[in-house]
């Protein structure tokens, strides 16, 4: 959580106890945690039981002061971390170092959790003993979720240009979102005139009109499977030169929608072996039955 100068002095002020005396103390933590809104700010005892909640605290947690004063910050934890000694570790530290900071699940009086960032400063009295906690939050779910999004696309990408096979990455709209180096070399075209523009632009043109429906059935049945079992699937190039073409499509759940991997494969050569084995059979089936008559 980014902390700015104005509360590096209040956490200072706190853990050194550089109060005129304990009245300035308590007006002063309670004039700052009343006006903040910005972090949820917190002081609890050294047993952590809540004495002070501010209005940055109701808009993150949905509890008023009443509801909560008075009672141990435990409620704030997910289930998992209260059984684990989290809150009791968490003070541990800030006794110890001065500071615990970290990022937790927290639980809204709704029930509902989010990541937060919390940073937990000891207040001390002047013998340097601690006698409470100051926390301060701020809700960090939408940031760790696009880190791990970012996490997966960035593995997904390395798979991508590793990858023999063409492939691209469509979202729901049917654009383009990543095209691998393979791409370039099956269809022609330098993957920045690919990104944003509609995958429909790498089949013929007879085929554009039906192929919409075909992605909305992928993603309602949103499995791995081959796309267009038991057709012939032909792809386009730049250069408007058609090439068969087998596509393996696999769904790829991101929190900003559904998107589509497909790898696509030219299968040029195999039909042309399948083709002249074909004609071999017939050969050999022909020369059998010619055999047999004479």
């Amino acid at each position: 959580m980014a902390v700015d100068s104005e509360t590096d002095a209040i956490v200072e002020r706190l853990g050194s106890g550089t109060f005129g005396g304990a009245a300035d103390a308590e007006a002063f933590i309670s004039s700052v945690l009343e006006a903040s809104t910005e972090y949820s700010m917190i002081a609890t005892d050294r047993d952590g039981v809540i004495s002070l909640w501010n209005k940055g605290a109701r808009r993150l947690y949905g509890y008023e002061p009443d509801e909560v004063i008075g009672r141990n910050k435990s409620l704030l934890h997910a289930e998992s971390d209260v059984l684990a000694g989290l809150p009791g570790k968490m003070m541990d530290g800030a006794s110890r170092d001065g500071k615990w900071e970290g990022t937790v699940q927290r639980l809204r009086k709704d029930g509902t959790s989010f990541t937060a960032r919390v940073v937990m400063t000891a207040r001390c009295d002047r013998e340097g003993k601690p006698i409470g906690y100051l926390l301060m939050s701020s809700d960090v779910t939408d940031q760790s979720r696009l880190a791990a999004d970012r996490g997966r696309l960035q593995y997904t990408w390395s798979v991508l240009e590793s990858a023999p096979d063409a492939m691209v990455i469509i979202d729901r709209k049917g654009e383009v979102q990543l095209a691998n180096a393979a791409i370039e070399t099956l269809f022609g075209y330098p993957r920045a005139e690919l990104i944003g523009r509609p995958v429909e632009m790498l089949i013929p043109q007879r085929y554009r009109d039906r192929h919409p429906g075909h992605r909305a059935r992928f993603l309602a049945e949103r499995r791995v499977r081959p796309m267009g079992a038991n057709l012939e699937l032909s792809g386009q190039r730049k250069d408007g030169s058609e090439f068969p073409v087998e596509i393996s499509l696999s769904p790829l759940e991101t929190d900003d929608g559904m998107l589509t991997i497909a790898a696509i494969r030219d299968v040029t050569q195999r039909m042309r072996f399948e083709q002249e084995l074909q004609e071999a059979n017939l050969q050999l089936e022909a020369a059998s039955r010619a055999k047999n008559r004479f």
